[in-house]
């Protein structure tokens, strides 16, 4: 972390820019790498990704932290999970979001520092299963489709009309689609 930090003092030392600025400008000029976007945060896949399937999420206005935006742009980042979810479902994001920034920003550097563990999935013997939704911007489908491939028991089942919360955006497909697959690894 503490490299990241300053490998970003350096570039602004050097350009007198953000680099992360830099990089949403270029990255939304060329296209290739934008996964998903409002109008508040974008979601890249990295030009050197430091592990598969990694994506980043970033806020599009300069600011030097996540716990200091707004409260209004929580809402947006609701919509950038889930994007065809109901308001309902953006107020209680956002409700969760807002007193736990610090929480947020924790695990999303853990999520980003974790170890690459693509090259374990051919080893993992149980019967795995898969779900995504099918509108998530943050795991597409077709990374999920890809691990599960890479699964040797895997099974993958993608949610329609669900984002990155499928479990609250389409809760009954997500239980069946879990009780249907323990009652086959269950079933003698």
């Amino acid at each position: 972390m503490r490299e990241e930090v300053d490998s970003c003092w350096h570039y602004y030392d050097e350009k007198e820019r953000c680099i992360f600025c830099d990089i949403i400008r270029q990255e939304r000029d060329t296209g290739e790498r934008v996964i998903g976007e409002n109008e508040h945060f974008i979601t890249l896949a990295p030009y050197a990704p430091r592990f598969p399937f990694e994506m980043w999420l970033l806020p599009k206005a300069h600011g030097s932290s996540y716990e200091n935006n707004q409260s209004s742009i929580y809402g947006s980042l609701a919509r950038m999970l889930s994007p065809r979810a109901a308001p309902g479902l953006h107020a209680l994001v956002r409700a969760r979001a807002e007193p736990r920034a610090d929480s947020l920003v924790a695990g999303v550097e853990a999520l980003r520092d974790r170890p690459d563990r693509t090259a374990e999935l051919p080893a993992i013997a149980c019967p795995t299963l898969v779900l995504c939704g099918a509108d998530d911007q943050i795991t597409p489908a077709a990374e999920m489709r890809r691990m599960a491939g890479a699964l040797p028991r895997g099974r993958y089942v993608e949610l329609a009309g669900a984002g990155h919360l499928a479990h609250l955006e389409a809760p009954a497909a997500f239980v069946t689609a879990t009780g249907s697959f323990l009652a086959d690894v269950l079933a003698p």
